[in-house]
């Protein structure tokens, strides 16, 4: 007989991972510490009172109402230290988040200076709610194992701003503005805006923001696919998502951009290798470029670009109610570098151009630039002095743009040249893109750029081992530096 099995001290008994993480070190969370023994007699002494207190004004108005449940919450946390860490964590801030906006609201009831017996109760309660916040959460993140904890991290680099936008600005702003007591100010405002008003709709607007990020890195996801199949000639539009490694299909869940690859630690799923993060940076340079062409271009209303804008400007007036010359020089300019991207992940890996995709590309790109006016505002004798043809707009756009096709790609054949690229066709058609989609004006703009980036890409030694070799990938950041002071450079340039 296997001692093992006789010996039942001997046998492993591992705890299901819901009850390990979940109910790990779930005790009163506030008898690790003498300073948490105090807190919880205080929270215990003063929690009934105030259940009673707002019990007995909950008939006065609604704000008197949610404290009620807020002090029920609390007390109910005390009585019991059953149930998940995470979650009791999440509603104690929750109620504290709901109380503190409603305090410093001075449009409820017990925001009015006359009622001080109201007030009291109010801030010994959000006194009472941080406090018990902060020892939940302290034993919680003392519970999660490390993984967890990286996770956590990951989620407050993105949750972070979006409290800072959405809360802590109105929030400062309203307070200043009641400290700094200007008559005047306090006159302009309408009085039917709130601070709860003005949350929400940050809200929205931020969420939007996030809508264009998130899309910014699905289309990073997609160019990882095109940079891995298009140099092998496999095919990209009914193509599964799997492992290269173990070659197991990826569930929904593992295929999402940038959450999957914290979610799973950087590691397959079904075989445990490695995910290399290449899969990450080009995930979160793809929606880099997204969000920032959103924040300089789109809700500006195009006003970088030269000759576009004139616009409304904000996501009300250029989303929400469309815009469609932004909206459509937004979308072109995107992808227009994320093509520029993958062209650099095929340097990367040392694969040449394949002239199926080049000729794809190309003629995607040609017919937008040629076939809707507005997306290239900037006329070809632009920056000409006393130059002037009179042609139809339709002729004149072509021509404009056969004339950005032919100067970007002599000028990628030369610098290639000059620059000893190892794929010089690489470099050729970034330039022949550029002058295509921003002009012959902006591809002489961007080329300046680009030579000075070289120059300091060749006196750097760190910079030399990453970019030696790989111009593309300067390019890149030269349409990247260029693109938001496209409209400032041009009126610098412009001789008439």
């Amino acid at each position: 007989m296997n001692r093992n099995q006789s010996n039942p001290a001997c046998q492993s008994n591992p705890k299901p991972f819901r009850k390990r993480f979940f109910f790990a070190n779930s005790a009163n969370a506030y008898q690790r510490s003498l300073t948490g023994e105090y807190a919880n007699l205080l929270l215990v002494i003063t929690s009934p009172l105030l259940l009673l207190w707002f019990a007995y004004s909950a008939s006065t108005g609604q704000s008197e109402l949610i404290a009620l449940v807020a002090t029920s919450v609390l007390l109910a946390s005390l009585m019991t230290f059953r149930g998940y860490p995470a979650v009791r964590s999440i509603v104690l801030i929750a109620m504290t988040a709901n109380l503190f906006a409603l305090v410093i609201n001075p449009n409820v009831s017990f925001g009015e200076p006359e009622k001080a017996t109201t007030i009291v109760p109010t801030y010994v309660l959000l006194a009472c709610l941080l406090t018990a916040s902060f020892f939940e959460s302290k034993a919680w993140l003392q519970s999660c194992p490390r993984s967890t904890l990286i996770k956590l991290l990951a989620w407050g680099t993105l949750t972070i701003p979006a409290g800072l936008y959405i809360v802590v600005i109105p929030l400062f702003e309203s307070v200043w503005t009641m400290l700094e007591g200007d008559e005047t100010k306090l006159a302009l405002q309408d009085p039917n805006w709130n601070l709860l008003n003005e949350i929400t709709y940050r809200a929205a607007k931020f969420g939007i923001f996030s809508v264009f990020v998130y899309l910014g890195a699905c289309v990073g996801s997609f160019l990882n696919v095109v940079a891995y199949c298009v140099p092998k000639g496999e095919g990209i539009g009914l193509r599964d998502s799997r492992c290269p490694k173990c070659n197991t299909k990826l569930s929904r869940i593992d295929n999402l951009p940038i959450f999957s690859y914290i979610n799973l630690k950087a590691k397959c799923r079904s075989c445990q290798e490695p995910i290399s993060i290449r899969y990450l940076v080009v995930e979160l340079i793809a929606a880099t470029i997204f969000g920032s062409l959103f924040l300089y271009e789109l809700v500006t209303g195009g006003t970088n670009v030269p000759l576009l804008g004139g616009f409304h400007e904000g996501i009300l007036w250029v989303i929400l109610y469309p815009k469609w010359p932004v909206i459509s020089a937004y979308f072109l300019h995107a992808f227009f570098m994320c093509a520029v991207l993958v062209l650099a992940l095929f340097e990367w890996d040392h694969q040449p151009l394949k002239w199926t995709f080049s000729i794809f590309v190309g003629l995607i790109f040609f017919l937008a630039t040629a076939a809707y006016l507005p997306i290239q505002p900037v006329p070809l004798t632009d920056h000409l002095p006393g130059v002037s043809l009179t042609l139809s707009p339709w002729v004149g756009q072509f021509l404009k743009v056969v004339v950005g096709c032919l100067a970007g790609a002599a000028i990628g054949r030369l610098l290639a040249i000059a620059v000893a690229a190892a794929k010089p066709s690489l470099l050729t058609y970034s330039f022949f893109l550029t002058g295509m989609v921003l002009g012959w004006q902006a591809l002489l703009q961007v080329t300046i750029l680009f030579g000075i980036l070289l120059l300091m890409v060749r006196g750097s030694t760190k910079l030399t081992r990453l970019l030696e070799g790989r111009p593309v990938s300067v390019l890149l950041v030269a349409i990247a530096l260029h693109h938001p002071f496209w409209k400032i450079i041009a009126d610098a340039w412009r001789f008439d």
